[in-house]
C-alpha cells in the first residue's frame, strides 16, 4: 500500500533525517500557526451550559407565563473547520424538532418526549464553513425545552454564536417565539440602549457602591496637536487618567448641573501627542451609596476605539470593579488573561451592556489547546528543536504551552460562572488520565530540560496533576490503572494507552521532586499491566483488558503497543541502576523488542494489527517502535545479540517512514484515527481508518528521527 507517489516523498525531498525533520516542523507551523484566544461578547442571561457541556434550554424559566401548545426557537451558528460528520446529544423535555442548516436532522417521538432521562445521539454531516442550528421546541405537560450539546465536548467542543443582526459573534444560543402561523418574534434577549438613558457609565454597570472602578480604551490621533480629555463625573467620584502608564496633568475642574440635577464636576485633562497605540485608563474612586458616579467621556483630536478587539459587540470601552483598595496595576496595562482579586473575590472584565461581559474563546484546533495527542506532538517538537538547535521551533512550543497555562486560573474561574469553560477543556474537566498526563509530561520536559525557570502557574498544575494520578485517578485493588467509566463503553477496562498517559510524567514528577515514589507507581503500572495484557506466545500486548468479562481482548493493537513500548523505554531512562526492578523490566524490553521485531513488515512498516501483516501500514505505532528500538540500543538495555538487528530494524523503519508515510511538503499519513476498542481483529483492520496529519503521529515520527539519529552516534562512537 502507498499513500502517495514514491516521487512525492520526504525521502526524495529531504537527504538526510535532520531534513525531514525540519519538514514535518515546518509544515505543521505552517499549518497551525500561532492563534491566541479571541475574546467574545457573552450575556449572562442567555441559557447556561450544564458541568457536562451541554445547553440547558429550560424555556418554563424563560417564559413562565408560556400557554400548553406554545412554541419556542433557539438557534446558533459555529464554525466548522473542514467537511465531516460531527455529533451532538439531546434529552428532551416534550416535543423537540432539530434542524442543521435546513434540514431536520431529529424530530423527537413519544419516548424522548415523556422521559427526560433518554439521550440520542444525532449524527450530522457538516460542512466546513458557518453551519447553523436550529431548535424548535413546544410546551406540554411533561416540560418545555431540551439539553442539547457535543457529544464528547470534551474532544470535539465547539463555541455557539448568536448570527442575530448586530450580535454577529457573540457568544451563545438567542431564542424567539413561534407565532400560531408560524412567524418569528423578535429575538431574545434584545440589544436595549434604554439602560444608557440619565445614568453614568459607571453607575449602570456598578450601582452605587463605594470603591474604586476602571474603564480602558485605545485612543488614535486625528491631528498632530496636543488633545483634551474631558470627563463628567458625579459628584462624590474622584477621577485620574493614565495614558500608556503616564498619569495625565489635570488642567481644568469646573462645577456643572448634569442629568437628574445632580451636581457634577467636568474635569480636564492635557494629552501630549498620542503616539499610537495610545492605552488610557480611567480610575474612578466613588466615595458614596447616596449618589451616582461617573463618568461621562469626551475628547477632542482624538478618536476612541476599542482597548482590544472583543467580538460580538460594537462597544468600545472596557470596564472592571468594584474594588475597595486602589488596584495600582490596572493603572497601566490590562491583562486578559488573569483574574483581579477584591480580597477573595475575583474581578473580570465587562461591558456597557446589561449582563454582558466578555470571554476568551479558543477558535483553532490544534494551537493553544490541551490534549494528549497535542502532548505528543508538542515532545516531539520540543525534542527536534533541541536536538536541530532551532529556537524558532522550540519558541512555538512555548507559545503553546503558555497559551494553556495562562489562562488556567481564570479558567477555573471561568467554569465556576458559566458552568463549562470555553478554553482548557481537558484541563479544567479531569476525569481520566487522557486529559491530563501527556501535556503535563511535555510541558515538565520543556522546563526540566532547557534553562527557563517553571512559572507558578505551571507548578500549581504540575502540582494538581501529580494529585489527581497519585491520589484520584481509578484503580484495580493491586494499584492498576483503570477506567470505571459508568455507563460508558469504557465501562470496567484497562488500557495499554494509560501507560503512555501517566508513566512519562510520573518520571518526570522524579526528576522534578527526587521522590521515589513515582518512580514506584511507575514501575507497579509495568508490571501490572505485563499481567493484564502481556500475550505471552507472541511477545505482544493485547490493547485492553476488559474486566467485565473477565479477560484481555487479545487484539495487538500496533499504537497500544507502541505507548507500551515507548513508556517503558521512558521509565528505564530515569530508573537509577541500583533500583531493585529494573534488571526485570530490561528483561521484559528485551522480549517486546524480539516481538515487535519479528511483527515487521518486508517494506519496513509495522501493520496496524501486528498479528494481521495484510492492515495497512501504520505510522504511529513504526514510528514508537523506531523510538524504543534507537533507545535500547543507546541505552545498552539490549543484548549484544540483539542491538545490531535493532539498529537494522529501526533504520528500516524509518527509510520507510520518509518513503510511505511523510511527503516532500511534510504531511504525515497513515496515523490510525483515535480508537475505541473491540474483541474482533476487523474493528481495527477494516473499521478504524488512518488519517492525515493527526497529533497522534506528528510528534511521534519526529521523535523517532530524533533517537535513530542519536543511537546512530552512539553506535558510531562504541565502533
Amino acid at each position: 500500500m502507498r499513500y502517495f507517489d514514491d516521487e512525492y516523498s520526504a525521502a526524495e525531498a529531504a537527504q538526510n533525517t535532520p531534513a525531514v525533520l525540519e519538514l514535518i516542523a515546518q509544515r505543521y507551523l505552517a499549518d497551525n500557526p500561532p492563534h491566541p484566544f479571541v475574546f467574545h461578547s457573552f450575556r449572562k442571561n442567555v441559557f447556561a451550559c450544564t458541568s457536562e457541556g451541554r445547553f440547558e434550554f429550560d424555556l418554563n424559566q424563560k417564559f413562565p407565563d408560556a400557554k400548553l401548545g406554545d412554541r419556542v426557537v433557539v438557534e446558533a451558528v459555529f464554525w466548522q473547520e473542514n467537511d465531516r460528520k460531527e455529533y451532538f446529544a439531546v434529552n428532551c423535555f416534550g416535543p423537540v424538532t432539530i434542524e442543521f442548516v435546513q434540514d431536520v436532522c431529529f424530530q423527537s417521538g413519544v419516548e424522548e418526549e415523556v422521559n427526560k432521562a433518554i439521550r440520542r445521539k444525532i449524527s450530522v454531516n457538516c460542512k466546513r464553513g458557518w453551519n447553523r442550528v436550529r431548535i424548535m421546541m413546544q410546551k406540554t405537560q411533561s416540560g418545555f425545552g431540551c439539553l442539547f450539546g457535543v457529544n464528547e465536548p470534551k474532544w470535539r467542543w465547539k463555541p455557539f454564536f448568536s448570527n442575530v443582526p448586530g450580535e454577529e459573534h457573540s457568544l451563545g444560543f438567542r431564542y424567539a417565539k413561534i407565532g400560531e402561523n408560524g412567524e418569528l418574534g423578535e429575538w431574545l434577549p434584545k440589544k436595549n440602549e434604554d439602560h444608557r438613558i440619565g445614568i453614568y457609565a459607571q453607575e449602570r454597570i456598578f450601582e452605587k457602591v463605594m470603591g474604586y472602578a476602571y474603564a480602558a480604551c485605545k485612543l488614535t490621533a486625528t491631528k498632530t496637536k496636543n488633545a483634551i480629555l474631558r470627563i463628567k463625573s458625579g459628584k462624590d467620584t474622584e477621577i485620574r487618567a493614565w495614558v500608556n502608564g503616564k498619569e495625565l496633568s489635570k488642567i481644568q475642574q469646573n462645577t456643572c448641573e448634569e442629568l437628574q440635577k445632580e451636581q457634577c464636576e467636568e474635569l480636564q485633562f492635557a494629552i501630549e501627542k498620542v503616539v499610537e497605540p495610545a492605552f488610557l485608563v480611567i480610575e474612578s474612586k466613588h466615595i458614596s451609596t447616596e449618589s451616582g458616579w461617573g463618568e461621562e467621556i469626551a475628547a477632542s483630536d482624538v478618536s476612541v476605539e476599542a482597548a482590544f478587539p472583543i467580538m460580538g459587540t460594537n462597544e468600545k470601552w472596557l470596564y472592571i470593579g468594584p474594588f475597595k483598595e486602589e488596584n495600582k496595576s490596572l493603572q497601566e496595562q490590562w491583562d486578559l488573561s488573569q483574574l483581579y482579586y477584591d480580597g477573595s473575590q475575583a474581578r473580570y472584565f465587562c461591558l456597557d451592556e446589561p449582563d454582558m461581559v466578555i470571554r476568551p474563546v479558543l477558535e483553532n484546533l490544534l494551537f493553544g489547546r490541551w490534549n494528549y495527542p497535542l502532548g505528543v506532538t508538542l515532545y516531539g517538537m520540543m525534542r527536534t528543536a533541541r536536538y536541530l538547535k532551532d529556537d524558532h521551533l522550540e519558541a512555538y512550543v512555548k507559545k503553546h504551552i503558555d497559551a494553556c497555562t495562562r489562562f488556567y486560573e481564570y479558567g477555573k474561574w471561568d467554569k465556576e460562572q458559566y458552568g463549562y469553560p470555553e478554553i482548557n477543556i481537558q484541563l479544567l474537566n479531569i476525569s481520566m488520565l487522557d486529559d491530563c498526563g501527556s501535556f503535563a509530561n511535555c510541558m515538565l520536559e520543556y522546563y526540566l530540560g532547557g534553562d527557563e525557570k517553571m512559572p507558578q502557574e505551571v507548578h500549581l498544575i504540575v502540582q494538581m496533576i501529580g494529585t489527581y494520578i497519585t491520589k484520584k485517578q481509578e484503580r484495580r485493588e493491586d494499584g492498576a490503572f483503570y477506567r470505571i467509566c459508568k455507563g460508558n463503553f469504557m465501562e470496567d477496562t484497562l488500557w495499554a494507552d494509560d501507560l503512555y498517559m501517566s508513566i512519562p510524567f510520573l518520571c518526570r514528577m522524579y526528576r522534578l521532586t527526587k521522590e521515589e515514589r513515582y518512580l514506584n507507581d511507575a514501575v507497579n503500572q509495568i508490571q501490572r499491566f505485563r499481567d493484564y495484557l502481556y500475550m505471552e506466545d507472541e511477545n505482544l500486548m493485547s490493547h485492553v483488558y476488559d474486566f467485565k468479562y473477565n479477560t484481555a481482548t487479545r487484539m495487538p493493537w500496533g499504537r497500544g503497543n507502541g505507548w507500551v513500548f515507548f513508556s517503558l523505554s521512558e521509565l528505564l531512562a530515569v530508573l537509577p541502576e541500583t533500583y531493585a526492578q529494573k534488571e526485570t523490566l530490561i528483561d521484559f524490553f528485551r522480549l517486546l523488542a524480539d516481538g515487535y521485531m519479528a511483527r515487521q513488515r518486508e517494506d519496513g512498516m509495522w501493520p496496524q494489527l501486528l498479528d494481521h501483516p495484510e492492515s495497512y501500514p501504520e505510522t504511529s505505532c513504526t514510528a514508537m517502535f523506531i523510538y524504543g528500538l534507537s533507545r535500547g540500543v543507546r541505552f545498552g538495555w539490549l543484548k549484544e545479540e540483539q542491538r545490531s538487528s535493532a539498529l537494522a530494524s529501526a533504520q528500516k523503519g524509518w527509510k520507510a517512514l520518509t518513503q510511505i508515510s511523510v511527503d516532500s511538503r511534510g504531511n504525515v499519513y497513515g496515523v490510525c484515527e483515535g480508537s475505541a476498542y473491540s474483541f474482533k481483529p476487523e474493528y481495527y483492520t477494516k473499521e478504524l481508518g488512518w488519517v492525515k496529519n493527526d497529533p497522534h503521529g506528528t510528534g511521534i515520527v519526529m521523535l523517532a528521527g530524533v533517537e535513530l539519529q542519536m543511537a546512530k552516534q552512539t553506535q558510531e562512537m562504541e565502533e
